[in-house]
C-alpha cells in the first residue's frame, strides 16, 4: 500500500512540473484563445528571474523586432 500511495504522488509532483516546463527550453506554448501575462510567467520562474520584470511604456507604438533563434537581431 505504501508504494501505490508514493508512486501516485510522485506522478502528481512530475504532472505539476511537466505543465509548467515546455519540452525545449526558451518556448513557452499556448492555446490559440489562451493569454499569458508576465504576471502568470513571473508565477512559474525561480526568483531570481521573478525579480528581473520591468515594464516598459513606449509612446508612438506599436514596435516590433525579429530575433534569431539564437538571440540576435534578425
Amino acid at each position: 500500500m505504501q508504494f501505490s500511495r508514493k508512486a501516485k504522488f510522485a506522478s502528481q509532483q512530475v504532472s505539476k512540473v511537466t505543465s509548467i516546463q515546455p519540452e525545449r527550453a526558451g518556448f513557452i506554448e499556448k492555446e490559440d484563445d489562451e493569454v499569458i501575462t508576465q504576471d502568470v510567467i513571473r508565477q512559474h520562474v525561480d526568483l531570481g528571474s521573478a525579480t528581473k520584470q520591468f515594464e516598459l511604456s513606449l509612446n508612438s507604438g506599436p514596435y516590433s523586432i525579429n530575433y534569431s533563434r539564437s538571440g540576435r537581431l534578425a
